[in-house]
């Protein structure tokens, strides 16, 4: 399989008799994981005692239609 291709799978039963119907079909995408975005920068015009305000830089999607960033997770160490 390839990275940034759609494949479709669809099966069927048999026996002696006959064939059945054809399942639904299941579409899906391969893609690798997304690179590894740059660190992210604090916004110090926005941050307060309360908040901080962080910026970053978009990871480029190079394998659509299945590497589209869907989103980002922010994790977060207060020890």
């Amino acid at each position: 399989m390839t990275a940034g291709l759609f494949y479709q799978f669809a099966f069927s039963a048999t026996n002696i008799i006959d064939e059945s119907d054809i399942s639904p079909i299941l579409r899906f995408a391969v893609a690798d994981a997304p690179s590894q975005p740059a660190s992210p920068v604090q916004d110090l015009s926005q941050t307060t005692r309360t908040s901080i305000t962080m910026t970053w830089t978009a990871v480029a999607d190079t394998q659509t239609p299945g590497g589209d960033i869907t989103g980002y997770l922010v994790y977060m160490d207060d020890g």
